[in-house]
């Protein structure tokens, strides 16, 4: 029976039985659960897309200015479109208070610039790719925090 079942050449029929339910439904996408892979998801990819523009405009700069300055400006010129991208998707925030949002946005700035900052000059070795390599690793680090604070201060709902 089993291999007739199996390979095709039979079927069963399982009647419904009308007012019997599962004893647990089928599984919801839309639970508590989804929505918080959906914005871990979203998240992650955002800034995978943010840290690789970051860490490639900080190589490029890198030959012609300090650690320090390099990672400012190529932190800049990713920041405002990270947060505008993870308010949109990730947090699924509509218009509003904007200039709210940035300048609290502003403050994690401010950790992740001390903490790649930190990161580059502490290799400090010259090597380029070594630099790189601890921007990522740093930015990787600061993410747990950052998400955290986007949900539930920079993007909290009302």
């Amino acid at each position: 029976m089993s291999r007739a079942i199996s390979s095709g050449a039979a079927t069963v029929e399982i009647p419904q039985v009308p007012g019997l339910a599962p004893a647990r439904p089928r599984p919801s996408a839309d639970g508590p659960r989804a929505e918080g892979l959906r914005k871990v998801v979203t998240f992650g990819l955002v800034g995978l897309a943010s840290t690789v523009v970051h860490a490639g405009l900080y190589l490029l700069l890198r030959a012609g200015m300090a650690a320090e300055a390099a990672n400012l400006f190529a932190l800049a010129a990713t920041a405002v479109v990270n947060t505008e991208a993870n308010r949109r998707w990730t947090f699924n925030r509509g218009a509003g208070r904007r200039a709210v949002v940035h300048a609290r946005a502003g403050l994690l700035f401010l950790l992740n610039f001390a903490v790649t900052t930190a990161a580059v000059v502490v290799v400090g070795a010259g090597v380029r790719w070594l630099e790189g390599l601890a921007l990522v690793g740093a930015s990787i680090g600061v993410t747990v925090i950052r998400f955290t604070v986007l949900d539930r201060w920079v993007f909290r709902s009302r």
